[in-house]
């Protein structure tokens, strides 16, 4: 699978989120175990999470990648979910 290397997380984001490119140091990019525990305690998977240290500060950035097969009207509200 191409995402999973850190070099075509890197183009994803320097493409689709460039306003944010400049502020992740993509040379500390690592990928992590996906589980997430949203509001509801309920958890979820999502298909990929990649985490970098902030070029500005001391901070991280989490990358969350989920791939779809199909089209579904409401990813954006399960993705909100997720984020909770």
């Amino acid at each position: 699978m191409i995402f999973c290397h850190p070099v075509a997380i890197e183009r994803l984001v320097r493409t689709y989120a460039s306003e944010y490119a400049d502020r992740i140091d993509f040379s500390t990019l690592e990928k992590l175990d996906a589980e997430l525990v949203g509001e509801a305690l309920v958890r979820r998977y999502p298909d990929m999470l990649w985490i970098a240290r902030s070029a500005e500060a001391s901070g991280r950035v989490v990358i969350q990648l989920e791939f779809q097969g199909a089209r579904d009207r409401l990813m954006a509200e399960c993705v909100g979910e997720m984020l909770a």
